[in-house]
């Protein structure tokens, strides 16, 4: 069973030429990479989604380019012809997040494809997708927290430099309020 993730700008060209070879395949997701414009800034749309799950990012990004852009008929000849979960298919490559990279990374090790064809299928960068199988080695599988969330072994680090910041504070408040004392003493 081929695994078959697209990200395209057409109408699925890769899921009709497996039908037509009669190549059983499950599509594990698709994303429209196409003409549509959206006139959000993309740093307002990225701080919106912050700290969402990849569904309900998904769901937001969907009604943002419905509100914006109006019907997708690229996403509508899309569904027509194939079948897939609505969670399944993004509106935009730019906001696809783990659940997108993890199946990217799958793609490449469960396959008999290597990373430079599963990038090119995907319209990925080489170096991005590699990048992206190397963490996934390296974390056993537990890379690619989410938008918005840490890495536990960056939590630590993270935790300290905020409290030094805060004690950095202090200090200058302490120091600050020792000069005004020690000259009204004076």
């Amino acid at each position: 069973m081929i695994r078959l993730g697209t990200v395209f700008s057409g109408i699925g060209a890769i899921e009709h030429a497996l039908d037509r070879l009669d190549l059983p395949h499950d599509i594990v997701f698709a994303c429209d990479n196409g003409e549509r414009k959206l006139k959000s800034k993309i740093e307002k749309v990225e701080s919106a989604i912050e700290g969402m799950n990849d569904s309900e990012k998904n769901d937001y990004i969907t009604q943002l380019y419905e509100k914006e852009c109006g019907m997708n008929y690229v996403e509508q000849t899309y569904r027509a012809n194939y079948i897939i979960k609505n969670d399944l298919f993004y509106q935009d490559v730019r906001f696809l997040d783990q659940e997108y990279k993890i199946q990217a990374v799958e793609l490449c090790l469960e396959g008999d494809k290597s990373i430079a064809q599963v990038a090119k299928e995907l319209g990925l960068a080489y170096n991005t997708l590699h990048r992206w199988v190397k963490e996934y080695k390296e974390s056993n599988g537990t890379s690619f927290v989410g938008s918005g969330n840490i890495k536990p072994q960056n939590q630590e680090i993270i935790e300290l430099r905020r409290r030094n910041q805060e004690l950095e504070e202090e200090l200058a408040i302490l120091k600050k309020a020792l000069g005004i004392f020690t000259r009204n003493q004076k």
